[in-house]
């Protein structure tokens, strides 16, 4: 059913239109009533019954709702109030409105107060009837019991509230002079946060406010205190000014302070964000804008053109300045010498000093895919110089709202405060943007909103990265989330930090958190006198890492000096066909004069071995290492490393001499090990010519193949000159002895005029000749050792004289000749036989059948000679030839037997020690058969 509505009245307006609480009468019923008839949409009377009805009240509009545009009206103002008449379910919560024959009356205000609150499940903001415009809505809901009644909607037009004839003048009463209330002081006990006193002077001459005490004033001039009634300030009777919050100021001055402990002056800021004290100029100032007179000296002043001065007092002792936090402690100090003295950071765009560390790459590079651009035009590198004066900046430039730059760390989140830090600037005027720290893949921190001016600022934002996850990512809003703009963006850093620390620029890699001192520029440190140590770097008595490192661009150590000062010198990584990094040291000329000076020389000294409790220390070691050749379709050559002494110098009188290279090991220290001057080739790399010295033509006469191991000495082609190798000559008789006598050792000796050579441990001569020889001896009578000689018996008995020969001695050409002699005696004609044996195996015998042609011999002479030869060379034996011949004597006559080889080729064992013996056998028995060894002698000849 649509419904219409007659207005028939109001009654309370009067009451409601009077806003101020403070001029209501206590008791003034603060509601509206009104009363209507409700007709059909043909003009008949409704039903009786009990209505659902609901009431707003709109400030401002029309009066019709927004979708109610009819004939251009302007859509209702700001709904500020409603209130539900219904046949509501539970009961008490409100009730219908009684209609009969059309006629209604309610009271708004019943259910909801119009002041405004929470009601009926509506938030009302309240109505203010100190307005000119109200607009009353009225909607039917029909006669059913329901808590949500439909409505038919709301009637339009909307109803305006008007006043009351008399209100009109009650609405006057509410100003003075034309001004409301609020702007009066009123005698009462509430706050009145509203309220001003302004009294101004007539004239010029005129006092503006007087106070003015009885002749008998006893009490203050004047008291302010606080809400208890506690003294604030006060005049008193002879003008003496006080102020105290739970303190007096006697004499003193106090804005915010809640006690003192002294000072002439305290300040105290509201809050954080409170400046604590400004003082302005005025345009063109040329006075102090601050001046601190002691007794006649500016001990401070801030003049007019912006310099801050503090001057010391005569005879000054105590501090010039003092920071201090909130403890009292001193955060900065400046005594009267003007020493400084400070905790935290020195931190500016050259660098600074304390901690530091950056968690980004290219951090002055935004122009560096490092760097991600999400609606930001690709940055355009060294548009403007940075802060530093030296570097230049990129131009961030939004291409969309929000766009950003921004760079994943390799740093995950934890529970701790990070903090990004960068300079911006604008080429003119301001810019907002924003900063944030976000996780790569979770977590959005909470934005930081700066203004970038024309002149750079250092500006930053700190998150608790707790919960993200990803790593840390920072982000450049150039004109903010929501915006567009353009900056100058230069040095970003990202610390585990609360606070920004004192900025180090970052390259390809980052920079491990640390602390002392930083220099993002040059640096230049001069002595005072000749005296001073221009720079000393000191380590801790703990220290483990470098005291020094030079660095290239990408963070490369060039130059170190480690923790207990070893000096290392390494070249860095540069990109295809820059020039490596060249280590050159230069000694200085030598001077001219009567004598030309020698050339300055380059000493590199390693350290001695240290003394030690069990064995001492070795001498320190001296490396240099050439550069590798570089690889493509032609191999580059290794580098070379060239010693070259200085040219002497050179006079008219006399040159100078020429300098010398010495490679000279350390020397022992202690019982350690003397230093070693030692050349070996690259592991692994061993070639033909490892090590050489060469003519100055570049012909060697002297090269060490680690191949081959060999060492040749002259030009293996040959050449017409030859080269010479001489030994060392040693001139006294004897052979040398000692831990170097090995065999393969060869010297010369001038007192025998002979090559000498070691070889099985013994010295033998080098050219040939005899190797071994041992001489059966008996004493003074030369009679032979007991089993030296083999009586009566026909078992071949084995001489004790024996020679030794070395393992693979027996090579193709070798030749033993074996020399032996004695006596012997028969006592009828016999049968005799010699052997020769190597080892086990007989490799020489005489003449099968040999018969001695003398009976009754004794005490008659024998010799023997007899060649073996070595013409074959196995892996484990060796054949062997034999020739020689036997001759006895008796009565001056002699008769000769042959020896050879038993079996043609008699193979022998030669990979080990063999030993060479004679054996003898008699054919027959008589008692007088004897035969006696008295020489023994075995010659090495051949190869």
């Amino acid at each position: 059913m649509v419904f219409g509505l007659i207005l028939v009245g109001m009654t309370g307006i009067i009451t409601a239109l009077v806003p101020a609480p403070a001029l209501a009468a206590a008791g003034i019923n603060k509601t509206i009533g009104f009363q209507g008839r409700l007709l059909t949409a043909t003009g008949a009377v409704v039903p009786d019954g009990n209505y659902n009805l609901k009431f707003k009240i709109y400030q401002d509009g029309s009066g019709r709702l927004a979708s109610d545009a009819v004939d251009g009206a302007t859509p209702a103002g700001t709904l500020m109030w409603t209130e539900l008449w219904q046949n509501s379910v539970a009961t008490g919560s409100s009730s219908g409105v009684t209609v009969k024959n059309g006629y209604f009356s309610v009271t708004l205000g019943t259910y909801c107060v119009l002041a405004g609150s929470s009601c009926q499940g509506n938030s009302n903001t309240g109505v203010s009837f100190n307005q000119d415009t109200l607009w009353l809505s009225m909607d039917v809901g029909g006669t059913a019991v329901s808590n949500t009644p439909t409505y038919d909607g709301e009637m339009l037009p909307m109803k305006r509230l008007t006043s009351a004839v008399y209100a009109l003048q009650a609405d006057n009463a509410n100003t003075l002079g034309g001004l409301t209330s609020s702007g009066f002081i009123q005698n009462t006990a509430t706050v009145q946060t509203n309220a001003n006193i302004a009294i101004q002077s007539v004239a010029d001459a005129s006092v503006t406010l007087l106070l003015k005490e009885r002749a008998t004033q006893s009490a203050d001039i004047l008291r302010v205190t606080d809400s208890s009634n506690v003294l604030i300030f006060d005049i008193d009777t002879f003008g003496k000014l006080h102020q105290a919050y739970a303190a007096t100021f006697d004499g003193a001055v106090g804005i915010g302070m809640a006690s003192s402990s002294g000072e002439q002056l305290r300040v105290a800021v509201a809050s954080a964000s409170t400046v604590g004290f400004a003082v302005y100029g005025s345009t063109g100032q040329t006075a102090d804008l601050i001046n601190v007179d002691a007794e006649g000296t500016k001990a401070l002043n801030y003049t007019g053109a912006g310099t801050l001065a503090v001057t010391a007092g005569s005879g000054q002792t105590a501090d010039l300045l003092q920071v201090k936090d909130t403890t009292g402690a001193n955060l900065l100090k400046v005594d009267s010498g003007g020493n400084q003295e400070g905790t935290g950071y020195i931190n500016n765009g050259y660098g600074g000093v304390g901690q530091f560390g950056n968690l980004l790459t290219y951090s002055e590079q935004f122009d560096n895919g490092a760097w991600t651009k999400t609606s930001v035009t690709a940055p355009t590198a060294d548009t403007i110089v940075a802060l530093d004066g030296q570097t230049t900046a990129e131009s961030l430039a939004d291409s969309g709202s929000g766009g950003s730059v921004s760079q994943t760390s390799g740093t995950a989140p934890t529970n701790a405060n990070y903090t990004f830090s960068v300079w911006l600037k604008t080429a003119s005027g301001t810019q907002p943007a924003d900063l944030r720290i976000d996780g790569a893949t979770t977590g959005t921190g909470t934005k930081v909103t700066v203004t970038a001016t024309s002149t750079w600022q250092r500006f930053s934002v700190t998150q608790n990265t707790n919960g993200f996850t990803g790593n840390i990512k920072p982000l450049i809003f150039p004109g903010g989330t929501a915006g567009s703009g353009t900056v100058h963006a230069w040095g970003a850093q990202l610390v585990l930090a609360s606070v920004p620390q004192v900025y180090v620029r970052a390259t390809a890699t980052t920079v491990a958190a640390g602390q002392g001192v930083v220099s993002n520029g040059g640096a230049f440190i001069s002595s005072l006198n000749a005296t001073d140590i221009p720079l000393v770097v000191q380590g801790s008595p703990s220290q483990s890492g470098d005291l020094l490192q030079l660095q290239n661009s990408s963070a490369t150590s060039l130059f170190k000096v480690g923790a207990v000062g070893g000096l290392t010198i390494a070249e860095a990584s540069f990109g295809a066909g820059a020039a490596p990094v060249a280590l050159s040291v230069t000694g200085a000329g030598g001077g001219t004069g009567v004598t030309g000076g020698a050339g300055g020389a380059i000493s590199l000294v390693t350290g001695n071995g240290a003394n030690g409790t069990t064995n001492g220390g070795a001498g320190g070691a001296v490396t240099i290492t050439a550069g590798n050749g570089g690889s493509n379709s032609a191999n580059g050559a290794g580098g070379t490393i060239t010693l070259a002494a200085g040219n002497g110098g050179t006079t008219a009188v006399s040159g100078g001499n020429g300098g010398s290279v010495i490679l000279q090991g350390g020397a022992a220290q202690g019982g350690g090990t003397v230093g070693k001057v030692l050349v070996k080739p690259l592991a692994n790399a061993d070639s033909t010519a490892a090590f050489q010295v060469q003519k100055a033509g570049g012909a060697a006469m002297f090269a060490v193949d680690t191949t081959n191991q060999a060492v040749i000495v002259g030009t293996p082609a040959g050449d017409s000159v030859g080269t010479v190798l001489q030994l060392g000559v040693k001139s006294n008789a004897g052979d040398p002895a000692g831990g170097y006598v090995v065999d393969g050792a060869i010297y010369y000796n001038s007192s025998t005029d002979s090559f000498r050579c070691y070889n099985n441990s013994f010295w033998v001569s080098c050219i040939g000749g005899m190797r071994y020889s041992q001489t059966s001896q008996g004493g003074a009578s030369n009679n032979p050792p007991a089993g030296d000689t083999v009586g009566n018996t026909t078992t071949a008995t084995t001489f004790a004289e024996s020679y030794s020969v070395p393992a693979n001695d027996c090579i193709p050409g070798r030749v033993y000749r074996i020399t032996a002699g004695g006596l012997w005696g028969d006592a009828a004609t016999s049968v005799f036989t010699l052997k020769v044996l190597w080892g086990a195996t007989t490799v020489a015998v005489t003449d099968a059948g040999a018969t001695l042609n003398y009976a009754s011999q004794t005490a008659q002479y024998w010799h023997a000679q007899i060649m073996l030869t070595c013409f074959t060379n196995a892996s484990a034996v060796t054949a062997i030839e034999a020739t020689g011949q036997v001759f006895f004597n008796a009565n001056n006559v002699g008769q000769v037997m042959g020896i050879g080889t038993s079996v043609k080729g008699q193979a022998v064992t030669t990979n080990s020690s063999q030993t060479l013996k004679l054996q003898v056998t008699w054919a027959n028995l008589s008692a007088s058969n004897t035969i006696t060894l008295r020489t023994y002698v075995v010659e090495s000849m051949g190869p």
